[in-house]
């Protein structure tokens, strides 16, 4: 790269905005920037994140539709049904009823949003495992390591290095 050539850089401030401080913890605000500086590090502008592959569920509207809006909100922090509900104009009890009558439930779907976008980070060699990890809002990178396997039976390790392999 000359020195005339810029790496783009990717912004977030539809995130920025909506970051806040957690209670009045300098820890917590402090992690909370850390997330965004990972994320702008990574490339991983808001906009971008409408590029990540979820499965056609068209059948299933309200799936459909939490599952979209979890996919935003997963990088600011880990989303819950009441927070999700309101996001869509709904009470915590429509969404879940309609979630039921669709024959799923809230944690199900947030599982799926969190694996497409676990897929979505591992294919990016920037991030490290853990940072993945904090990412989806897992505690440790071993909590992510057994979930990812739950979701696609192999580990992140695998998966990124078949993303990775050249085709």
């Amino acid at each position: 790269m000359s020195g005339s050539e810029a790496e783009p850089r990717y912004s977030l401030p539809a995130m920025t905005d909506r970051v806040k401080p957690l209670g009045q913890s300098t820890i917590a605000a402090g992690l909370a920037f850390k997330l965004i500086e990972i994320a702008e590090a990574a490339g991983f502008a808001s906009e971008r994140l409408s590029e990540i592959d979820l499965p056609p569920r068209s059948a299933h509207a309200i799936e459909t539709r939490l599952e979209a809006e979890l996919v935003k909100e997963i990088p600011l922090g880990l989303p819950t049904l009441d927070a999700a509900a309101s996001r869509m104009g709904m009470s915590s009890r429509t969404l879940r009823r309609r979630l039921r009558e669709e024959g799923t439930r809230f944690q199900d779907v947030l599982d799926r949003a969190r694996c497409a976008l676990a897929k979505h980070y591992l294919d990016e060699p920037k991030l490290a495992l853990g940072e993945v990890a904090f990412l989806l809002g897992f505690s440790e990178p071993s909590a992510f390591h057994r979930a990812f396997k739950r979701w696609t039976g192999a580990t992140p390790l695998s998966h990124r290095r078949g993303a990775l392999a050249p085709t």
